[in-house]
Formats: structure tokens, C-alpha cells, sequence
């Protein structure tokens, strides 16, 4: 390659800068990106760049990957002027007395094949202490979050009662939007029945566009609602804590636990259900996902089951109701 991007955790420099080191000794040029400054920064870990950048011998550049210009400073960085004189600036910094010094990083950019771990973890210890981030500071609010939403007993309690909403909601709430969509299209057929004359796109215009698209605009409330569940549990970052809680059952079946989300959804509609498999992102989950979605019971197969039990099963009463 002509040039490594090693993007690391801002909020995590203790273990991004061993994957620094292990690239330097494969002899690449690289340049180091910092991601996630802002949720740096509203820790109150306050990186000095140009520090870094003479301690490890590479340019670096703070990026913050979901803002629209969060990497304008990468891409000014990465054209050939810009990266040249990054470079010098830390020759330069690198050649002055006492500006920084740990010991080791000289030997940890040797040639060889071996990775000295140990070794490692004492520059990285080092340079984390020269920065003043030798603390590791964790995410206290998210830490209180997981001891309740990853409690082995709460945990589960907290992920059925939202499970147990979710497909409510998708069942239940979406039934008026649905029949309201279905009286309209009604509506409308009616009134080309009345208007328009006998005629073959009279039938076209009644049974082809307007049941047509009423059949497809009937499952879009539970997709609506189904897609709100799902973005405010991505965004509240509650999905990987499911996914996390359920990863044991679903393993039983050889998938992962963001399918059971869609798996329930498909109780109510299997096409929403299936839309929901995005949030998966093994190719091979997501594709077996989809595929048993179809399989799960929705409430449009509950007459084919009156039916096919009342011409099948007997009915007759062993203590209970056969049928």
C-alpha cells in the first residue's frame, strides 16, 4: 500500500497505540487518525497532538467521523505537500533535546517478526503518561446503564417488557392506520365503480392501481412503526445490549442475537420483519434471518389454521378440545 490509515478510539489510546507500534515495524507509511474527538473531549481528555505525533514518529490528525467536515483535516493532511511537511515538523520536534523521551520505541521499531508485547505495553505506558492520560477514564453513565440493562435477572426483565411493547405496538397499534388505508382504497373504488364507465380500464383503474397500491400502503404503518422501534433503539444504544442479552438463545439455532428482533416482528408481518434484518450485519445471519421470517405465525394465517383444523381434526373432547 502507498499509504496506512490507522484510525484509533480517542477514548482508547491504550490500546489503539499497540496497533501503531505494530504497524511501524512493518515498515509502512502511515498516518495516525484520531477518531471520536468530540466524545473525547466531553470526557475531558485533553490530547496534545504534536506531543503524540513526536512520540511515535508519525503524523496525526483529530477527526470526528459523523460530523459533515469531520475530516477535513485528514483529507488537507493527506495531499502530498501536507503530509511532507507534517513529516518535517516532526523530524524537526523529534531533534530537539529533551522535547520528549521514552525509552524503548527505538528498539520496538525493529525489523522483527516477533512482537515484544511487554515491551510495548511500557512505551505505550509511558507515552500515555507524558500526555497525562495514564488514568483510564470510563464512561461512568454507560457503566450505571450496564449494571442495570446487562443485569443477568433485571436485564432480561427490562428487554421482555420492550420486546413485549415492540410487538404490540407492530400488532396492535398499526391495526386503525391499517383499516382506515383499506376503507379508503375501498372509497376510492366505489367512486370509479360510480363515475366511470363499463369498461376494461374502469377495471384497471379499480381492481389493478387502487387495490394494487392499497395492498402495498396497508403494511406500511407496522413498517413505520416496526423502523421507529428499531432507530430509537440503535441510537439509544440499546439494540447491542439486546443483541448481547439474547446471543445465548439464538446461538441454539446457530444465529446471533439481533435476530430475534426481527424473528418477533415477524409474528405481526414478515415484511416489516424482514426490512428489520438490516440491522444485522453478518451477511450469513442476515440472509438466514430472512429466509425463517416468512416461516413465523402472523395473524394472516389464522384462518388457513381455522381451516385446515376444521377439515382435518376431528372434534372431539378427550378431556380438553382436540381441535
Amino acid at each position: 500500500p502507498g499509504l496506512v490509515l490507522c484510525v484509533l478510539d480517542a477514548t482508547n489510546l491504550r490500546r489503539g497505540l499497540r496497533l501503531v507500534l505494530g504497524i511501524k515495524r512493518l515498515g509502512l507509511p502511515c498516518v495516525v487518525v484520531l477518531n471520536i474527538m468530540d466524545l473525547a473531549l466531553h470526557r475531558g481528555m485533553q490530547i496534545d497532538l504534536d506531543t503524540l505525533a513526536v512520540a511515535i514518529g508519525l503524523p496525526v490528525v483529530a477527526t470526528v467521523g459523523v460530523h459533515a467536515d469531520g475530516i477535513s483535516k485528514l483529507k488537507s493532511l493527506l495531499n502530498q505537500k501536507g503530509l511532507k511537511q507534517a513529516n518535517d515538523n516532526i523530524t524537526l520536534a523529534a531533534s530537539t533535546p529533551n522535547r520528549f523521551g521514552v525509552s524503548g520505541l527505538e528498539s520496538s521499531q525493529s525489523p522483527s517478526i516477533e512482537v515484544n508485547i511487554k515491551q510495548d505495553n511500557e512505551v505505550v505506558r509511558e507515552i500515555l503518561l507524558r500526555l497525562g492520560l495514564e488514568q483510564i477514564l470510563p464512561d461512568q453513565f454507560s457503566d450505571r446503564l450496564d449494571r442495570v440493562l446487562l443485569h443477568p435477572v433485571l436485564g432480561q426483565m427490562i428487554l421482555l417488557g420492550i420486546l413485549f411493547l415492540m410487538f404490540q405496538a407492530v400488532f396492535s397499534w398499526a391495526e386503525w392506520p391499517m383499516a382506515m388505508i383499506l376503507r379508503t382504497s375501498d372509497w376510492l373504488g366505489e367512486q370509479c365503480l360510480e363515475f366511470l364507465p363499463d369498461h376494461w380500464i374502469r377495471s384497471l383503474i379499480i381492481h389493478g392501481v387502487i387495490a394494487g397500491v392499497g395492498g402495498v400502503l396497508v403494511f406500511l404503518p407496522q413498517i413505520l412503526i416496526l423502523f421507529f422501534f428499531i432507530l430509537v433503539l440503535e441510537e439509544s444504544g440499546y439494540l447491542p445490549r439486546a443483541a448481547y442479552l439474547l446471543d445465548r438463545l439464538m446461538s441454539t439455532v446457530g444465529l446471533s442475537g439481533r435476530s430475534f428482533i426481527p424473528l418477533l416482528s415477524s409474528f405481526a408481518c414478515a415484511i416489516p420483519g424482514i426490512m428489520a434484518t438490516r440491522t444485522i450485519s453478518n451477511t450469513r445471519d442476515r440472509l438466514v434471518t430472512i429466509l425463517i421470517a416468512p416461516l413465523m405465525t402472523c395473524s394472516a394465517r389464522l384462518p388457513v389454521y381455522s381451516l385446515l383444523i376444521a377439515a382435518f381434526i376431528p372434534a372431539q373432547e378427550i378431556g380438553f378440545g382436540v381441535q
